[in-house]
């Protein structure tokens, strides 16, 4: 209230000739945010001694609604593993009016009237967008009678369509092998300053992903003001699912125990590298386009 009277005071300063609108009757300010619930719960209630005789100090404590104070719950997604796993999983966001708009237009289903602010967030990134439309679910639809209260009467209400939940998603992920996974590449970022790392474990007799790592990476569950809008951007993408880099290198060591193993070449062996090797109509280069003349295995 103070807040709001001050804010008052100033525009009367600035706009002297204004009438100042009148503080409403239900008027609030937010004075905490993101609190745990035992703090919550300290602000619905308060406790006061009544008395009890069956208490050892003949009274005991009554919780007893704190007036004045009010709680707003809001849902919001907790990401288990934070930076860890955000690649993978992904994140929520509510979506651009315009963009949805543009959806709209791009499908043909667009209208005359600008769109709504919308109030579902949806999935980008990752799990939460590739699966989208199985994880949100669907609202259901009723009709009913209420009081004034907004509580339904009893037997007047009509499902019209049932509500579907969303589904869940198992991956094969290990959350040791994740945790560490990003811990050595946290630590390889740190000591030789690259762009970006990647790190892929794999299961060799099932092919299940075991660990898929990226950074440079962010926890969500914290604000970064220091970050500007690309950087968190960059910091949210999955490099191992979806930069179109070849592997290179990493299935060298593949390729030569295969041919190792079947006889095809021996440790000893040599050959000359030309510097890049046509495959069809397209040649595929070494490094730097320099041959490497006479190497061995």
């Amino acid at each position: 209230v103070a807040a709001r009277e001050a804010d008052l005071k100033r525009q009367q300063e600035q706009f002297p000739n204004r009438k100042p609108k009148p503080l409403p009757v239900n008027f609030s300010v937010a004075i905490a945010k993101d609190r745990e619930w035992d703090t919550l719960d300290a602000l619905r209630y308060s406790a006061e001694d009544v008395p009890d005789a069956s208490s050892p100090t003949g009274k005991r404590k009554q919780k007893k609604i704190l007036e004045g104070f009010a709680v707003a719950e809001k849902m919001r997604r907790v990401y288990t593993m934070n930076e860890e796993a955000l690649h993978v999983v992904g994140r929520l966001l509510l979506p651009d009016p315009k963009d949805m708009q543009k959806k709209q237009e791009d499908s043909g289903e667009a209208t005359t009237t600008t769109a709504k602010a919308p109030t579902r967030e949806v999935g980008i990134y990752g799990l939460e967008q590739g699966y989208e439309a199985d994880l949100q679910g669907e609202d259901g639809k009723s009709v009913a009678e209420l009081d004034n209260s907004g509580n339904i009467f009893e037997k007047t209400q009509t499902i019209l369509k049932a509500k579907r939940d969303g589904s869940d998603i198992h991956t094969t992920l290990d959350q040791e092998i994740q945790h560490v996974a990003m811990k050595e590449a946290k630590r390889i970022q740190q000591e030789f300053k690259p762009k970006s790392v990647s790190i892929v474990v794999l299961e060799p007799t099932t092919g299940h992903l075991l660990a898929l790592v990226s950074t440079p990476t962010v926890d969500l569950s914290t604000p970064h003001p220091e970050m500007s809008a690309e950087e968190m951007l960059l910091s949210q993408q999955d490099r191992c699912a979806t930069y179109r880099l070849e592997p290179g290198s990493v299935l060298k060591t593949l390729t030569i125990a295969a041919a190792l193993e079947l006889g095809r070449v021996t440790p000893t062996e040599t050959f000359t590298c030309y510097g890049g090797l046509t495959v069809g109509n397209k040649t595929i280069h070494c490094d730097n386009n320099k041959d490497h003349g006479d190497v061995n295995i």
